[in-house]
């Protein structure tokens, strides 16, 4: 996931992404069913090349002005509900998708053999995280899932409770990758539709989506959230 500007989304309007448990949409309710929203047609847009090797950065950059190194260890600890989420999302997408159930299965089976790694505190990062200022990227062949540092930057400055949600769309995405999947849109389209069906909404928003052309979709409700 390269360039990504994530945000948790504020207001989607009517005219948004829903989608229909069934062939019978409500009347006058724009709805798609999950194999709908798979089936639309979008760019290629090519994952980047993969270099796993760790290069140093220096220590002044704004990981360490900005004291990121908190946040960096609250996500390692995030790590094993954040996956556990991805596959409870990716299990429940299954069941109401039955037609893309081996899709979403498949992806699921990926992040079970995956290894996930994260970038040290020493002041280095993976190369394809400096190179292609990513978030986060998938090495197939290698069934590993690297974590960027830019990738605590960004999740810093959401709130506590949305980290372990946002952590679990962008494994499901990246496992999607591990999968065989080169396409950033194609599995942009996946994580989103097995955020849709699996937790009602999606954690946050990535530039893929204008990208890939593809309908904004609402956001889940976080179940720490404070009540308004």
């Amino acid at each position: 996931m390269k360039n990504l500007a994530i945000a948790l989304f504020a207001v989607i309007s009517a005219a948004g992404l829903s989608f229909s448990q069934s062939a019978g949409a409500p009347a006058g309710k724009k709805q798609m069913t999950a194999g709908d929203f798979l089936k639309i047609k979008t760019p290629y847009i090519e994952a980047p090349d993969i270099i796993d090797k760790e290069i140093p950065r220096e220590r002044t950059e704004d990981f360490f002005k900005k004291d990121l190194i908190p946040t960096w260890r609250s996500t390692v600890s995030e790590l094993p509900s954040a996956k556990e989420l991805a596959l409870t999302y990716l299990e429940r997408a299954a069941q109401k998708s039955p037609e893309n159930a081996y899709l979403f299965r498949q992806v699921a089976g990926a992040l079970n053999r995956s290894q996930i790694l994260r970038c040290a505190l020493s002041g280095r990062d993976f190369t394809t995280c400096v190179e292609k200022d990513a978030l986060a990227f998938a090495y197939p062949s290698k069934l590993g899932i690297y974590l960027c540092r830019k990738l605590y930057g960004q999740i810093d400055a959401e709130p506590l409770y949305a980290q372990r949600y946002e952590l679990a769309q962008i494994l499901i995405h990246e496992a999607r990758h591990c999968a065989g999947d080169r396409d950033e849109c194609s599995t942009t389209k996946v994580e989103i539709a097995a955020m849709m069906l699996g937790a009602g909404g999606v954690a946050l928003h990535t530039s893929y989506v204008s990208a890939c052309g593809l309908p904004k979709a609402p956001p889940m409700t976080f179940p720490e959230a404070p009540k308004q």
